[in-house]
């Protein structure tokens, strides 16, 4: 897989609530020694390092090192389903290995393959990879540009109550606690990178005409006219987030997982629709990229997805996966959730579903 990129595509899916019990499924393994870096204090100045995809029924939330899933307040779980309500995913991430190969030999560089990735721990950095093989380099922190970016296609006409909720959530405060000094930064940010969105680094976008290049046809004000012209994010999405990583720190690394970094660099799309009521407000798409920038060949390269789902009360959940439909799932080991209780509901089950790869 020398200088060739690999892309995956999966689905984060919520199946509905629960009716009936499987009873041949394995209990969700309790949580031992975990270390979670993405909890952040505060968010850095002028940088977006945690947002939410929060369109749907889904509340998700997006660290700018890559792990998602994960509530950088509480440092719990941070996939909310209902949104704003229940939780259903602790955290979740994605785990590569491989053998490397030296591209004038073909010969296996050494006998244990190396491995990285986002689970409990943090294998990557923020940013992008400069360069290519030994003069790689990941791209300075300092670079305004290493943040998170997030668009809906239709911020122009976001009411004050969508902007009040989203509001809340992002700075984990109740309606009542919102500022206008968060709802106007709130909309700020969705015109700045709806202005702004990163095409050169990698971020998706509409090609209208086809052409296979971003040619935005820009109004009054310099933003992208979405009715004339290609558009940031993805055809028909209501809401786009796009961050890129990468695994040259070796200390993140070694710390994840014991191994060196391979020379990756992650770029990580999120997107959800504004449908609540129907089948697509219950899904957060997810696709990855990966980018071998080793200058090695990559061989028997494995490639997972990482969750720890808590479906309301973590200690009663039940995991499993249907092979023949590449699907892992969690749903509760009884009728009853003493979380979900608290509002009334039956408890839901989640499940991922990889789409493409």
């Amino acid at each position: 897989m020398n200088k060739r990129i690999s892309r995956l595509l999966l689905i984060v899916l919520l199946f509905g609530f629960m009716a009936i019990l499987v009873q041949n499924e394995a209990f969700a393994r309790p949580k031992y020694n975990e270390v979670s870096t993405v909890g952040l204090s505060k968010v850095i100045a002028d940088k977006v390092t945690q947002t939410m995809c929060n369109i749907g029924n889904w509340g998700f939330w997006v660290n700018y090192e890559g792990q998602t899933g994960h509530d950088p307040f509480t440092g719990s779980s941070g996939g909310f389903y209902l949104r704003g309500m229940m939780t259903s995913i602790y955290m979740d991430g994605i785990i590569w290995g491989a053998y490397l190969k030296d591209p004038s030999t073909g010969k296996v560089i050494a006998d244990t393959p190396r491995v990285g990735g986002i689970g409990y721990r943090i294998g990557t950095a923020p940013g992008w990879i400069i360069g290519e093989g030994a003069g790689a380099q990941a791209v300075s922190a300092e670079d305004p540009r290493v943040r998170i970016f997030r668009i809906r296609s239709d911020w122009r006409t976001l009411t004050p109550s969508q902007v009040l909720q989203d509001a809340s959530e992002l700075n984990n405060v109740p309606i009542t606690g919102v500022t206008d000094a968060m709802t106007t930064a709130i909309l700020e940010q969705y015109k700045a990178d709806w202005k702004d969105w990163p095409v050169d680094l990698g971020a998706p976008y509409y090609d209208v005409n086809g052409n296979g290049q971003y040619d935005p046809v820009l109004d009054e004000n310099g933003y992208p006219d979405e009715t004339k012209g290609d558009y940031p994010g993805i055809a028909q999405a209501d809401q786009v987030v796009w961050l890129v990583v990468n695994d040259l720190n070796e200390a993140k690394v070694k710390a994840h997982s014991g191994s060196i970094p391979i020379g990756l660099e992650l770029q990580i799309t999120l997107w959800a629709y504004n449908q609540p009521n129907n089948t697509l407000g219950q899904i957060v798409f997810k696709r990855y990229k990966i980018i071998n920038k080793s200058g090695m060949i990559l061989d028997s390269m494995f490639v997972a997805q990482f969750s720890d789902p808590d479906i309301g009360d973590a200690s009663d959940d039940l995991v499993g996966c249907d092979t023949t439909l590449s699907l892992h799932f969690a749903y509760n080991g009884s009728v009853t959730d003493v979380d979900y209780n608290k509002v009334n509901l039956p408890p839901a089950a989640a499940g991922y579903d990889f789409f493409q790869g």
